[in-house]
């Protein structure tokens, strides 16, 4: 552990190690943040009964989200703008969510967000397009991951067959 000695008082102050300094979340936090909260949007927002269908689709969907590697060793250089791209359309999925969310849920806790939220529920399959538009992003931000990943590691590969640097 880092000590310094200071010449005036003669004390001791003890540096924290570079590992506890705060760090910044991780790719994997992040990600698990975000589809943490898209689940609890998803859950635990009352959509309207024709918003059913889309609810169980999107839930499925996230539910199947591969999680993203802890080892920063298991994610290749060219991999990490694909993951910010991926994150991008997560975080963009857990925006619209929550503005759908406060638009086309029930808010049954006062009569005041009962009459609030009343013109919300006339649009009967506003909040099944917004489900169904999240579930459309999230596939096509999972697919175009998992291609130019492929694409990334066949090419590492390559270049490793080939000893190119």
């Amino acid at each position: 552990m880092n000590t310094q000695s200071t010449r005036n008082t003669g004390q001791r102050i003890t540096a924290l190690p570079s590992s506890a300094a705060p760090q910044p979340p991780g790719i994997s936090e992040r990600f698990a943040d975000a589809k943490s909260a898209i689940l609890d949007l998803i859950e635990g927002t009352a959509w309207t009964s024709n918003s059913s269908k889309a609810q169980q689709s999107l839930l499925l969907s996230v539910n199947g989200l591969e999680d993203i590697p802890d080892d920063a060793a298991q994610i290749l250089a060219e991999d990490m703008a694909d993951i910010e791209e991926y994150m991008g359309a997560l975080e963009r999925v857990r925006g619209t969510l929550g503005e759908a969310s406060k638009k086309y849920g029930r808010k049954d806790s006062r009569r005041r967000d009962i009459f609030k939220h009343t013109l919300g529920h006339l649009d009967r399959t506003g909040g099944a397009q917004v489900l169904e538009a999240c579930r459309t992003e999230i596939e096509v931000a999972v697919k175009r991951f998992r291609v130019k990943t492929a694409m990334h590691r066949n090419l590492a590969d390559v270049r490793v067959s080939f000893h190119c640097p």
